[in-house]
Order: C-alpha cells, then structure tokens, then sequence
C-alpha cells in the first residue's frame, strides 16, 4: 500500500504569483459621544471623489506594516487627536463587492465612546469638516458607512445593557438622573426611577461623592463609578 506523505513530506509552494489577488482593507470608526439632548455620532466630510462631499465615519486604510487595531489608533489619533485609551470594539467585516464604487476594499467596523470635549479635531488630507450629528437625525451617509452606523449601535445597546461600558460617555463625576439618562438613551426605553436606583444599589456600582451639581436645582449629589464594579450578563437593567 502506498504511504500517504505526512505534512514534513510534503513540498509547499508558497511562491506568490504576480496574477495574486489583493485588495485594501480599512478600518471605519463609529464615534459615540453622550450629552442630556441624546447619543451625538462624529461624521467627516470627504473632499475628494468617489462620495466627495458626502459624510461619512471617521476612518482609514491598514497600512503597511500595520494591524487593524493601529489602524484605528491612527484614524483617532491623526485625525481627533484622541488617546489610545479610548474605548474600541470591533463590530465586524463588511466585504460586499460593490461596496467601494472604483476599486475593491473590505473595511472592519469598529465603534468607540468618548466624551465629545475630549475631541480636537484636525480635518485634514481627503476629509474638509467634522461634526457632531444626533444618531436619530442620520439616514444617509457616503459608501457603506450607514449600516457599518446601524451596526455599531445595535452592538452598543447589547452591550450596555449588562456592562459598565455607558460609564465611557460620562464625565468622572455625574448624578444618577444623569446616569438614568444615559441608560434611557442607550436602551432606547424608559426606565422606572425607582428601580433604577434599586438595581444601581444592589450592584453596588458606583459611590457617592461629598460633592453636589452646582446651578442644577435641588443640588443633587454626585458619584462615580466603583472601580472594583465589574460587568455581569446577570446584571441587566432591561
């Protein structure tokens, strides 16, 4: 019986043919930010064809030598000026042929929390304006960069329902109406005040502060998160 070759055996060829197919991969970033009027997207305006004056997400090619995840710290570094400590999530890879109108790219979608007067932005090279859009005003945007939006956001509802993630889009120090808000937002539903504050308690997540909002009537008390709070699928407010 003839011995069938083990893989020390066997003759590779790993040559790349010049005929080899490629294409480029980017990495589209949906940037959210939270104020009391409701969850704020950052789009950039694209000065350059295909889509030019159009507005997209934030985003940018994988460059040589690069990962994905570097590819996003250039896109919120060179552009918004924002830190590497910004929270990031990779929501998935969108590789619809069609997607890019004059050559063929996929690009990964990614979602990060920030607190918009974090943000310095620099429009530069293919992008003339940034701005921050409320997520309910946007139903049109440039290539596939709605749904890679949509996507995003469905992933971040998911998410916040039995995480600490929300506590990315709120300042250090807050008040539970504020913390409620966000929650409200993020949900999409209403929450009953009391049993909010219950579940808050019972998690023991967060602690209060000696200090109080100022100019807000009443001067409710502040808080902040606990640090030794950790997230739990059984924790869920919905």
């Amino acid at each position: 019986m003839e011995q069938k070759p083990t893989s020390r055996q066997v003759n590779w060829d790993t040559t790349v043919s010049i005929d080899a197919y490629e294409c480029s991969h980017t990495a589209d970033v949906a940037i959210f930010g939270f104020t009391q009027k409701g969850l704020k997207v950052l789009l950039v305006q694209r000065d350059i064809e295909p889509f030019k004056g159009h507005w997209l997400l934030p985003g940018g090619i994988m460059q040589e030598g690069q990962n994905l995840e570097e590819a996003v710290s250039t896109v919120l570094d060179k552009l918004l000026g924002l830190s590497s400590e910004v929270y990031i999530k990779q929501v998935k890879t969108y590789s619809n042929v069609r997607r890019h109108p004059i050559k063929r790219a996929i690009t990964s979608g990614y979602y990060a929390l920030v607190k918009p007067e974090w943000l310095e932005m620099r429009p530069k090279n293919y992008i003339s304006d940034a701005k921050w859009v409320d997520f309910s005003d946007i139903n049109e945007l440039g290539f596939d960069h709605l749904e890679v939006l949509q996507d995003a956001r469905n992933m971040l509802k998911q998410a916040v329902s039995f995480s600490k993630i929300g506590f990315h889009l709120l300042p250090e120090k807050f008040t539970l109406t504020e913390l409620q808000g966000l929650y409200e937002i993020l949900l999409d539903e209403t929450l009953d005040r009391r049993n909010f504050r219950r579940k808050v308690n019972s998690l023991n997540m967060v602690l209060e502060t000696k200090e109080k909002r100022k100019g807000v009537q009443g001067a409710p008390t502040l808080f902040k998160l606990n640090p030794n709070f950790q997230s739990n699928t059984n924790h869920s407010f919905r």
